[in-house]
C-alpha cells in the first residue's frame, strides 16, 4: 500500500507488520482504516509465508479509538463494529500469533485491538484508557473478555467502569502489558520476539493458540451480545449528549434516557 494509505502492510521476511497510517488524528479507527485492516487481516492469515503478525501505529500514537468525529452515523458505526470484530476473531482464532507495539495514546477500541494479540510492547510515556462510558456506549471488540483475562476482574472495573488510566509503568506492573521499553526502542524489542515466534513449528503454535483462547463460538456469541448493547446505547440520548460533550470538550450531562 501507498504512504498515503491508512494502513501501511510490510512484510519482514515471515513477519507481517501493519501500521495504523492516520497520525493526523492520532490513528483513530475510521471506516477507511478498519477496511484496510480486515482484507489485510484476510490476506496475512491465508499467505503460507506468513507466521507472525505485528500491529503498530503511526506519528507517536498507537490509536485513540473509534474516529467519532469523522464516523457519527449509527450504519457507520455499525459498520465499523461487525468490521473490528471480524478482524478480532481472525487474531483470536486464527493460526497466527499477534504483537502490538504501541506508545502514546491506547484508548477505546484501540486497547481491544492491542490485547486481542498475544503480546503487547510499550514504550514509557504510553496512556492506556476504556474511556467508553464517557461517552454512553460499553466496551467493544472483545476488550470485556480480553481486559480481565490480563489484569483480574477488580482492575478492569477500575479501567472499565471506574475510568482509570494506566500509565506504562502501572501497564506493565499489572500485566496489562508485556515488555516496557525505552523510546525509539520497542519496535526493535517487539520485532525480536515476532521472529523468535516465527522460527516455531507453525502447526503446533496454532493448535497451542486455540487452546488458550477456547471455542470460537463462545467468542463470537460474546461479541454477539457486545454489539447488541453497543447499538442500543448508540441510539439513547445518553450517547448524543456524551458525544457533543466530547467534540466540544465539555462535561457530559446524562439524563438515562
Amino acid at each position: 500500500m501507498t504512504a498515503e494509505s491508512p494502513l501501511l502492510v510490510e512484510s519482514r521476511g515471515a513477519i507481517r507488520l501493519f501500521t495504523l497510517n492516520r497520525p493526523q488524528r492520532m490513528n483513530a479507527l475510521d471506516q477507511g482504516l478498519v477496511n484496510a485492516l480486515h482484507a489485510a487481516m484476510e490476506d496475512a492469515q491465508s499467505d503460507p509465508t506468513v507466521r507472525v503478525i505485528v500491529f503498530a501505529g503511526q506519528g507517536g500514537n498507537f490509536c485513540t479509538g473509534a474516529d467519532v468525529k469523522r464516523d457519527k452515523s449509527l450504519e457507520t458505526g455499525r459498520d465499523i463494529l461487525d468490521t473490528l470484530q471480524d478482524v478480532y476473531m481472525s487474531m483470536r482464532h486464527g493460526a497466527k500469533p499477534g504483537l502490538a507495539m504501541v506508545q502514546g495514546y491506547v484508548y477505546g477500541a484501540g486497547l481491544s485491538l492491542a490485547l486481542a494479540c498475544d503480546f503487547v510492547y510499550a514504550e514509557t510515556g504510553a496512556k492506556f484508557a476504556a474511556p467508553f462510558i464517557r461517552i454512553g456506549l460499553v466496551p467493544d471488540i472483545g476488550l470485556v473478555s480480553t481486559l480481565p483475562e490480563r489484569i483480574g476482574m477488580a482492575l478492569a472495573r477500575s479501567m472499565l467502569i471506574g475510568g482509570a488510566v494506566f500509565d506504562t509503568e502501572r501497564a506493565a506492573a499489572t500485566g496489562l502489558i508485556d515488555v516496557s521499553c525505552e523510546p525509539g526502542k520497542g519496535m526493535d524489542s517487539c520485532m525480536a520476539m515476532a521472529q523468535k515466534l516465527a522460527e516455531q513449528a507453525p502447526l503446533a503454535m496454532a493448535a497451542t493458540r486455540k487452546l488458550l483462547h477456547g471455542r470460537e463460538e463462545i467468542s463470537r456469541a460474546s461479541l454477539d451480545e457486545e454489539a447488541r448493547q453497543q447499538r442500543a446505547m448508540r441510539k439513547t440520548a445518553d450517547y448524543a449528549e456524551g458525544l457533543a460533550a466530547l467534540l466540544s470538550k465539555r462535561a457530559a450531562v446524562f439524563t438515562g434516557r
